[in-house]
């Protein structure tokens, strides 16, 4: 085709190539279309690129029982390997185009293992003690992943990463434990994390830190500096702007059970974990001051209400526990706070112990709350006002005529409760002190409600108590006065 009909001059194109020019959409599909079929052409000949190298170290090194053969003597058995013997675990390097795509063995002296026991003597080691008992000078190991599966090689220039995946899994494991965490693996082990302009990288009001190289998920412009969690945890509590530290934002946690991503540790965590050896992820203590503050717990934290049931229950001291069981279908909840969670079919709390501590009337219980956040008390408080009355913070139940407002039994009721509420609130704030302190948010979605642009105001003295007095004038049947 030569004519001029587009204007392109006169140009050998075909009627396809300048309907592409014309059309980005076009062309954009026939370059996809392109990359899918020499895709396709590059797996026929064996091309493509391996990039399952981080998900095959893992797997060795969370796994519980591997099965390493033994000689006469008890020591591993050793396997002198030709070349091209075996294919490779994860792909070499390619020297024409620096793609991993090299699949053949290197061989040397390697050392097999197995998922499911060979028929003779054998070792059993758990994948982190093996990462740590790799014979000095071999060549690398012999992997059988699956029984029907044939041996395949992970060179030895592996092993360092095995060696640092041993440490990122135990403290991985540490971290999803059924009870209080044992902080001195926390603060002693060296995180990834994510620096920008030499300060700790902001994202959603939480720091972000990795476990080990292949759970980073930062950004393009962040670097990386290893550093203890004690570091991290007092950087954040120091600077006091942060919402918490969020480990592994987008990979998962949690071989043993039920997964999750992004597991966010909240500033009053941090504050525990600082001073403690031990210490709860969700709250300081699992103890409640009565079946009401349990239930309140349950709403803030949005535990399933479907197909839920409350169990109270005591012990052979005479100690009453309460802890909450449901059933709804593939509930995403759990009790660590994250970014995401394993669907499941039944999420049960932890057994709360009631220590009866009965208060005022206007006040849910004695003292400050044990499991409350008060920055989840508050963002209660907000979502309890009508959408057009929240930015003035404006309580004002009841119906207009004109010489006051008449309230139901159900406006007077949670005009209490928004009393009782805002008193809770209060006692977080420590006399002379203005706002919430950073290390009293026991929840990330609490400190993110107060920071990030809902409700700044709600974690000010002035305006829990702005609050409170607002609610006290509507705990009647009926408000006299023009305005009302």
């Amino acid at each position: 085709m030569t004519d001029d009909k587009f204007e392109l001059g006169k140009q050998n194109l075909s009627a396809e190539e300048i309907a592409e020019m014309m059309s980005p959409a076009l062309a954009e599909k026939k370059a996809q279309e392109k990359k899918h079929q020499q895709f396709i052409l590059d797996a026929m000949n064996g091309e493509v690129e391996d990039n399952a190298g981080p998900y095959e170290l893992r797997c060795i090194v969370e796994r519980n029982a591997w099965y390493v053969p033994l000689k006469n003597d008890a020591e591993f058995e050793i396997l002198n390997v030709r070349k091209g013997e075996h294919q490779a675990l994860i792909a070499r390097v390619s020297k024409k185009d620096g793609r991993r795509t090299v699949r053949e063995g290197q061989g040397g002296q390697l050392l097999p293992i197995y998922q499911e026991k060979p028929n003779r003597p054998c070792a059993e080691l758990d994948g982190r003690t093996l990462a740590r008992s790799l014979p000095a000078k071999i060549s690398g190991l012999l992997v059988q992943r699956r029984g029907e599966e044939p041996l395949r090689e992970l060179y030895a220039d592996h092993f360092n990463n095995l060696r640092g995946l041993a440490d990122a899994v135990e403290l991985e494991d540490a971290l999803m434990v059924d009870g209080p965490i044992e902080t001195a693996k926390l603060l002693k082990y060296k995180f990834r994390v994510a620096i920008y302009n030499k300060g700790l990288w902001r994202k959603d009001h939480v720091a972000s830190v990795a476990t080990f190289d292949d759970t980073q998920y930062f950004d393009d412009e962040c670097t990386v500096e290893m550093m203890s969690g004690k570091d991290v945890f007092e950087k954040v509590l120091k600077d006091g702007s942060y919402g918490g530290i969020v480990v592994n934002p987008e990979n998962e946690i949690g071989r043993n059970g039920q997964q999750i991503k992004g597991l966010l540790l909240s500033m009053n965590f941090i504050e525990r974990a600082l001073k403690s050896d031990f210490c709860e992820l969700r709250v300081p203590a699992y103890v409640v001051r009565s079946r009401e503050e349990f239930e309140l717990w349950l709403k803030l934290v949005f535990f399933p209400a479907e197909k839920c049931d409350i169990i109270e229950e005591r012990d052979s001291q005479g100690k009453t526990f309460i802890y909450a069981v449901s059933h709804q279908s593939q509930s995403e909840w759990n009790i660590r706070e994250c970014e995401w969670t394993q669907p499941v079919d039944e999420v049960v709390t932890p057994k709360f112990e009631i220590r009866s501590a009965p208060g005022a009337p206007d006040e849910l219980g004695k003292g400050l709350s044990p499991v409350l956040c008060p920055a989840l008390i508050a963002k209660k408080l907000w979502m309890q006002l009508p959408q057009q009355n929240r930015h003035e913070n404006k309580w004002c139940p009841g119906r207009c005529l004109v010489i006051g407002r008449l309230l139901s039994d159900d406006d007077v009721a949670k005009s209490k409760l928004r009393v009782r509420l805002a008193n809770e609130l209060l006692k977080f704030l420590p006399p002379g002190v203005g706002s919430l302190p950073p290390d009293s948010m026991r929840s990330v979605e609490g400190a993110r409600f107060v920071e990030d642009g809902w409700c700044p105001s709600a974690k000010s003295r002035e305006w829990a108590e702005g609050t409170r007095a607002q609610a006290e004038r509507y705990c009647r049947r009926f408000i006299f006065g023009f305005g009302a």
